[in-house]
């Protein structure tokens, strides 16, 4: 799904990934000889291998395009593409770039990435989005909720050269992220405190849930306590005890250990990076964030539902 490399050249990318190729759209047709008026094939041109039935107002973007993107940013920030993606049977393709790395505690190393994401299905626009890789744990964290979101309308070559542009704004979502993180490594937490963490994320419904819901809402919360007490990474020196440990904790559970369900027919990879990146994994962990930026921002002491921690 996503095959590992380091260049500089959106060349030699563009071949690993298998990228480098255009396409196409057709007019679907019935077994008949009807004309589906409202829908088209995507194709590529050089194999003929179908990718996807879209909507009649849909504009295809070439990979090419999306690489003079990533050179763009390349350019601006000296970084360099350390992954190609491919999913959902090459529909979906993607670019990650490294550009920069920092640590919010000593020897505690994250990775500051991006991921610039498009899709020939119809599934995604284009989309662009800072993400961070925590390396002790290689927990992956999107840092921004979104950069971008572009559909592939007829309008979309126009759109292109804003969100282009919008690149710049990359050093905001970073920066923001980075103060936010620094934020959780200063802010302190009692017990009480991890007691309303945790509780937060897994409030007890005000109506009675079924005895699926509660078994897995209560297992849940069990995982995220033993992470609390054993994740990768709890007893580096200045971690324990504080908002980045939280934080750590409700990742690694997001990233290694919450249950990926997976439809037939799909790749788990596949189905665990989207819900990391774009899908519940990601709601869950962007919530987590917000509760404990509110936390350390207010620093009350919060009240505390009875709990067996």
């Amino acid at each position: 799904m996503i095959k590992q490399i380091k260049t500089k050249d959106v060349l030699e990318a563009m071949e690993a990934g298998d990228h480098n190729y255009t396409v196409d759209m057709e007019a679907l047709t019935m077994p008949d000889g009807t004309k589906v008026w409202d829908k088209k094939a995507v194709r590529r041109t050089d194999t003929g291998a179908y990718l996807g039935t879209v909507g009649k107002d849909y504009m295809p973007v070439q990979p090419v395009r999306i690489y003079e993107m990533v050179n763009t940013m390349l350019n601006a920030t000296g970084g360099e593409i350390t992954g190609v993606v491919n999913m959902h049977r090459g529909s979906v393709f993607g670019v990650v770039l490294h550009l920069n790395t920092a640590e919010f505690l000593p020897g505690d190393a994250v990775e500051l990435n991006f991921l610039l994401l498009a899709a020939h299905n119809g599934m995604y626009g284009i989309l662009g989005r800072a993400l961070s890789n925590r390396l002790f744990c290689l927990n992956q964290v999107p840092s921004s909720t979104k950069l971008f979101n572009l559909k592939h309308t007829r309008f979309v070559e126009g759109r292109l050269d804003v969100a282009t542009k919008m690149l710049s704004y990359y050093d905001k979502e970073i920066n923001s992220f980075k103060d936010n993180m620094k934020q959780l490594v200063d802010f302190r937490m009692n017990r009480d405190a991890t007691k309303h963490f945790v509780n937060s994320m897994y409030p007890v419904p005000v109506k009675a849930e079924s005895k699926r819901s509660e078994s897995i809402r209560t297992n849940q919360m069990a995982s995220l306590i033993h992470l609390l007490h054993n994740g990768r990474g709890v007893d580096q020196p200045g971690v324990k005890g504080t908002g980045w440990h939280a934080f750590n904790a409700l990742t690694e559970f997001v990233n290694h250990e919450r249950t990926t369900r997976v439809k037939e027919g799909r790749d788990e990879a596949e189905v665990r990076f989207e819900a990391i990146h774009f899908g519940s994994g990601n709601d869950l962990m962007q919530r987590g964030l917000s509760i404990l930026l509110d936390m350390s921002t207010s620093h009350h002491e919060p009240d505390i539902v009875k709990f067996s921690y």
